[in-house]
């Protein structure tokens, strides 16, 4: 018997986790500290699904992007 509890993941599912967690955040977050900080909290998802994530919620104006020339590293904040 399949259980709701054995069933992998959906990519909706975790995207939805890392947005609740990303708008609990206090400061702006690069994408791969997000992402390391999220397999150290167990959570399984990949660097390019973090970052996609991060992308969409600045293009529907939920998150806002910098970018620090010097590193080339992006930085994004909840709005």
């Amino acid at each position: 018997m399949i259980t709701k509890a054995n069933q992998p993941e959906t990519e909706t599912g975790k995207r939805r986790k890392i947005c609740q967690t990303f708008f609990m955040l206090p400061a702006p977050v690069d994408a791969e500290a997000f992402w390391l900080q999220l397999k150290n909290d167990g959570m399984d998802v990949s660097l390019g699904l973090v970052h996609n994530t991060l992308t969409l919620l600045t293009d529907y104006g939920f998150a806002e992007r910098s970018r620090d020339e010097q590193t080339r590293i992006s930085y994004f904040r909840p709005l």
